[in-house]
């Protein structure tokens, strides 16, 4: 068997790794601050005139999420509320009913 060369090892090792790596940059979604540095770039060091309505539609996941989180406050708020209102009024009821206290 003839000898293998400690480079050759080292370099398929590293390509296997960069394809590796490549592999997982293409599945990673970039966050939208990414977006905004890429625009930022390109505006001041490469002479592009990108104004900020290019990067609408990468916020939309962002206003999406911050929309649901909403309604979930709301919800959970107008819950509380209506918690609030009925034990309200049988604490109300209980303090007409003890005995001993002025009605009005």
């Amino acid at each position: 068997m003839p000898p293998t060369c400690p480079v050759i090892l080292i370099t398929v090792h590293t390509i296997q790794n960069r394809y590796s790596e490549i592999a997982k940059e293409r599945t990673a979604v970039p966050t939208p601050e990414r977006f905004k540095v890429l625009r930022k770039q390109l505006n001041e060091h490469e002479g592009a005139e990108l104004s900020v309505e290019v990067l609408l539609n990468v916020y939309t996941e962002q206003r999406t999420e911050l929309a649901r989180r909403t309604v979930e406050v709301m919800a959970k708020t107008e819950s509380n509320d209506e918690q609030l209102v009925g034990f309200g009024a049988q604490l109300q009821k209980e303090m007409e009913d003890y005995p001993g206290t002025c009605r009005r």
